[in-house]
């Protein structure tokens, strides 16, 4: 199976599909939290939650859908860190939103 790389910048749609996509992740299993810190709710930067997306959380997803989108399977840390340190990749555009949210955008 070979993957094809394009020189294509993301589209608008691109990342509104992406902030569209349902996170695949079942209720019980052990999640961590990789967007900014968020002080006013309770929620830091790789916290790990053992049964999926904690309420506070979640009461977010109206206000800020990339919250939620950026509860990872704990298997994925490493990949999820090195994506939202890459600009134009999908983690990175959720965890500038979430920046954007709070009002830390640079």
């Amino acid at each position: 199976m070979s993957t094809k790389i394009t020189d294509k910048k993301a589209t608008k749609e691109m990342v509104a599909g992406a902030l569209t996509e349902e996170p695949e992740k079942e209720v019980g299993q052990q999640l961590i939290y990789c967007g900014p810190t968020i002080t006013e709710i309770g929620l830091q930067q790789f916290s790990v939650f053992k049964n999926g997306i904690p309420e506070h959380a979640a009461a977010m997803e109206e206000a800020c859908r990339s919250i939620v989108l950026l509860f990872k399977p704990i298997s994925e840390l490493a990949s999820t860190r090195e994506k939202i340190n890459k600009q134009g990749s999908r983690d990175y555009q959720l965890y500038r939103n979430v920046l954007k949210h709070i009002g830390r955008e640079d």
